[in-house]
């Protein structure tokens, strides 16, 4: 993506983090804790959210970046939903954004289109008015 910025300047290319998923929580999930048995669930999440942060910090003021895995996490009143592996805690798909474990629900699909909507005009506002 650099090399592409850097090619062709008078494209604005943006990024976007990769997604989070939805992650089982309760009884099973403790219980697994305690085994020391694998979670497939979290640590793919943890993987993730890895990525995203060396990723953010590879692109932070070079590319705008779409930060949709913090946004699929943050409830509109703020709160990060948040689950806990190997004793540290971790952002995840919000119960309230998702169908499924890894897909968004009606009301989770319009508020990353909101926002997605927010973040490109802002872009392109910004472009603008730097040119």
């Amino acid at each position: 993506m650099i090399k592409l910025n850097e090619t062709y300047p008078n494209i604005q290319f943006l990024v976007c983090t990769v997604p989070l998923t939805g992650v089982k929580k309760g009884p099973e999930a403790i219980l697994k804790d305690i085994l020391g048995r694998a979670r497939v669930d979290a640590l793919e999440n943890v993987k993730r959210l890895k990525f995203n942060r060396y990723f953010k910090r590879d692109f932070d003021d070079i590319i705008p970046i779409f930060d949709l895995a913090s946004l699929e996490s943050t409830l509109p009143d703020g709160t990060i939903e948040t689950f806990r592996y190997k004793g540290e805690k971790y952002p995840c798909l919000s119960k309230a954004y998702r169908s499924d474990y890894g897909h968004l629900n009606d009301f989770g699909a319009k508020t990353v289109s909101y926002n997605l909507l927010a973040f490109l005009a802002e872009e392109v506002y910004m472009d603008e008015i730097s040119n």
